[in-house]
Order: structure tokens, then sequence, then C-alpha cells
């Protein structure tokens, strides 16, 4: 009779095993809800790139922080959070700043992870590093990966491919519609990024600019002709009338030459055994080359113009129009300008940059040549001076 009444009991109600899996499962459910909502809010106030703590972290108090703030907000209209901020003090609630830095962690992992994966996938990427020292003086690296992004449709088929910026690496075909006007004796010079921070990288664009120049401007004229998209053909013609002006070519020509004397002594400097000496000594070069293109704009015009009639682009400077200025009354003469347009690009331009560059130069770098004049003396290439002047003055019998 007893066992009968036990049997009817757990059929109607179950066992206590089965009400406490479902008790597990109740509370399993609940704190995934939990994290979900923390999760989401979490990847907001990263997106937005907003603090997550503030003054106080104790719920219903001010000042307690962005985090807790929005958890706060969203418990007056949802049901799980409310039941979470009123549980009593003491309680597990996954709102510290220790489970917040956890998340953020996990979160970032799992980003870490994807863009590797998209990396890895990507058939082009670059990576570029660099230092920089904070307030502290401690070095601080910074990462940044470009790489192409592979667009594919519900069918798993490739449809487009994005890129970031750069107008060349903006998409894949114009990179090789450029590839296949390469000529002979560039074919081995790419174009390169120009580096805010490296003048040895402008350097390199320079160069790689001049001899690809040609090869450029067939692929703008090609892409202006041809693309279907009413943008890519704007842009491309604004960028081939503004780098065939006569006044772009002898920029590009200059900033070649001005380079060309400072990369060797730019390198040096960066080298890990430098040598202060030789660098003074080439910064001195490079200041008494910099003086001397100064007085040679006609040469210079002549090789751009040279440049110029190769490639098939302007010949000479373009004019505009000069901008009145109203004389008042009590002024005696107009205010005179160059209305020729080479003498207004050689004293507003050409003579004003190298002035500012050789001033630079040689206010920059008067501790390096004291501290050079300081210690030439102990220098090993004084003595082996010296050596030379004494084996010279000593008779030719001895």
């Amino acid at each position: 009779m007893k066992a009968a009444t036990v049997y009817e009991q757990w059929k109607t109600n179950g066992t206590i095993d089965a009400d406490m899996e479902r008790n597990v499962r109740n509370a399993a459910q609940f704190w995934r809800q939990v994290v979900e909502r923390i999760v989401n809010v979490t990847l907001t106030l990263a997106s937005s790139n907003l603090a997550f703590r503030g003054h106080r972290e104790v719920l219903g108090q001010g000042k307690a922080g962005n985090l807790l703030s929005i958890i706060e907000l969203l418990a007056r209209y949802d049901p799980v959070l409310k039941e979470l901020i009123n549980r009593p003090e003491g309680s597990v609630k996954y709102l510290s700043h220790q489970i917040q830095d956890e998340i953020i962690y996990i979160l970032s992992q799992c980003v870490k992870a994807d863009i590797i994966d998209e990396i890895n996938e990507a058939p082009f990427y670059s990576v570029i590093m660099d230092t920089t020292q904070d307030v502290s003086k401690i070095d601080q690296l910074s990462q940044v990966y470009r790489y192409i992004t592979v667009v594919k449709n519900d069918m798993d088929i490739a449809t487009d491919i994005q890129i970031n910026k750069s107008f060349w690496v903006l998409n894949i075909k114009r990179w090789a519609l450029l590839s296949e006007l390469m000529t002979p004796e560039s074919r081995t010079i790419t174009l390169k990024r120009l580096c805010p921070t490296r003048w040895s990288s402008r350097h390199d664009a320079l160069v790689a600019l001049r001899h690809r120049y040609g090869d450029i401007i067939k692929a703008l004229v090609k892409i202006s002709l041809t693309s279907d998209k009413k943008d890519e053909r704007n842009e491309a013609s604004a960028l081939k009338n503004a780098i065939s002006k006569f006044r772009f070519l002898f920029l590009v020509n200059m900033q070649t030459k001005i380079l060309e004397s400072i990369n060797c002594a730019s390198q040096l400097l960066q080298a890990k055994d430098a040598d202060i000496l030789k660098a003074s000594t080439l910064l001195q070069n490079a200041i008494s080359v910099l003086v001397e293109y100064r007085g040679q704009f006609d040469e210079a015009k002549s090789a751009t113009l040279a440049l110029a009639t190769k490639w098939g682009s302007q010949t000479q400077f373009e004019t505009t129009s000069a901008r009145k200025v109203k004389r008042h009354f009590d002024e005696l003469s107009e205010d005179s300008r160059l209305t020729d347009a080479e003498s207004n690009f050689r004293v507003t331009v050409f003579n004003a940059c190298l002035d500012i560059i050789i001033q630079q130069l040689s206010q920059r770098f008067t501790s390096l040549n004291a501290t050079v004049n300081m210690f030439e003396a102990i220098h090993p290439t004084h003595y082996c001076k010296q050596r030379m002047r004494i084996y010279t003055k000593l008779p030719s019998g001895l």
C-alpha cells in the first residue's frame, strides 16, 4: 500500500533529482540572460569609446559609471536585470570591475581571432608598426594592419573586394591595371604610401612616383574613360589633371633633389651605430648642396621641362588671374605683385622652401655640431689626419 502511494506521488510530482535539475536549468538560463545583457552593454560602450567605471561602484548612487548606470536604466524595463539588481547585498551579480575587465578581455580575444582569420584569408595585407613615448617616457608600440576583405553573397560567391583608403589600393582592379601598364624600366619599382614621420620613406615615395609617372597617367586616362562608376571616373580625371600640371612636376623634381641630399644623413642618424661626426659632415654637405641648388632655378626648370616633354605633360606654368586688392584713399601706391607665373613660383615656392629648409638644417643641429667640435680631438679619424700631416712634413730621406 505504501509502495503504491509513493509510486503515485512520483508520477504526479516527479523525483527530488528532477526538481533540482529543473532549478539548475532555470538558474543557468537566468545567468545566460544576465551575461548576454552585460556583454551587449559592454560592446556598446566599447564601440562608442566611452569609459566603464565611475567614482563609485555601487548601484543606486550617483557617479557609478556608464556601465552600472545603463544597467540600472535597463532594469526599469527588463525583468531579468530588475531581478538582478534587487538581489540582496553581497549576492553574485557579475557587475564588479574584475568581471568587467574579464569580459572586455574575452571580447578582445574574440575580435582579435576574427581579424586574424580575415587576414589569413586575405590575398594581400600589410603591417605598419611604430613606437612613440607617452607622458611617462615609456615606449608604446602601435600596430596597424591593412588587408583586403572579400565580400560574398548568399551562394558563397565573391562579389566585391574592399580595401581601406588609398586610391590605388581602393580596388584591386586598379592595381592590376597599373601593373599591366608597367614598362621594363619600372617593373622593379612599386608605388609607396607616403609616411608622415619617416623622411626616408618620403624619398622612396617620390622616387617611385617619378619613375612610374607615365604608367600612372596612362592608368588614370584608362580609368576615366572605361570605368562604370561615375565617382571613380571623376576622381581619376581630377587626379590626372592635377598631376599633369608643370607646377606639380617641378615640385616633384625639386623635392626629390632636396630629399636626396638629406636622405643619407637621415638614415645615418637613425642607425644603431650612428657616427655623429660623419652625420655632421653629411649635414654640412647637404646644406652646401641646397645653397648651391637655390641659385640653379633655370637648371631645375630645364630638367623639369625635359621630363614634361618626355611624359607629354604641360611645359609651362599655368597662369592664374591675380586677386585685386582694394587701395585705400591714403595709400600712395598700389600693391605690387608678381604677375608672371614663373617668377611668382620662383619667389614664393622655390626660394621660400629652400630658405626654410636651409635655415632649419642649420638651427636644429647646432647642438650636434657643437658636440662634434668639442670631442673631435679624441675621434680616431683626427689622429689619422694628424699622423698624415706629420708624415708629409718629414724630410723625404727619412
